[in-house]
């Protein structure tokens, strides 16, 4: 179910991410599946709660989407019980704390937290996975951090795989986004364009 924050009222606690999930690559696909075992483990409905855009695209230079946003929420919506649509800038400018305590805890009743190991959050991206560790242990909360996915010597990242995209090196980029989440954005569409001005076959 794809709700929006303010229209989510699930009265019990939840197995909960938080993310922007572009392109829904090989490392966001192991947060979700550690998620998805947790909430299981523990009983809990999995819930994400994710942003139509990166929230870099709300504070700084704008990034081009790898995956349209009505897909990425159609995929997470396959994977989960509830994906959760907020508005980033409704906390951008919170502490970890304030973010963690009033979105985490209160309006989200996070019982288990499920992260990546580079995980950050609050306003300057001033929190990481640890200082979400310490807070969650404080309030009782179970947290798992997903150790990050590489391929190839790299991290797979939304931005590897921007910067391959950007370069034209298709097969490279199909690798870290997998099987059906091909060319499907706005930056798919670019990385085409240079491989066709470079003259190689994709």
């Amino acid at each position: 179910m794809i709700v929006n924050l303010s229209a989510y009222s699930n009265p019990h606690s939840c197995a909960l991410t938080i993310g922007s999930f572009d392109g829904m690559h090989a490392g966001h696909r192991a947060v979700l599946e550690a998620l998805v075992k947790k909430a299981a483990e523990e009983r809990l409905p999995s819930v994400v709660m994710t942003f139509v855009e990166p929230p870099q695209n709300y504070i700084g230079a704008k990034k081009e989407l790898i995956l349209p946003s009505l897909k990425k929420l159609k995929m997470l919506d396959e994977a989960v019980d509830f994906v959760v649509v907020a508005n980033f800038m409704d906390f951008a400018k919170m502490t970890p704390g304030d973010f963690f305590e009033e979105i985490a805890l209160k309006r989200m009743k996070a019982a288990s937290l499920v992260v990546g190991e580079n995980f950050r959050f609050g306003a300057g991206r001033a929190g990481d996975a640890k200082t979400l560790e310490r807070m969650a242990r404080h309030h009782g909360v179970d947290i798992v951090a997903v150790p990050l996915v590489k391929a190839g010597g790299y991290e797979v990242s939304s931005t590897r795989i921007r910067q391959l995209l950007a370069e034209g090196r298709r097969a490279e980029a199909e690798e870290l986004l997998g099987s059906g989440l091909r060319w499907e954005g706005h930056a798919a569409h670019q990385a085409q364009e240079t491989i066709n001005k470079k003259g190689t076959k994709g």
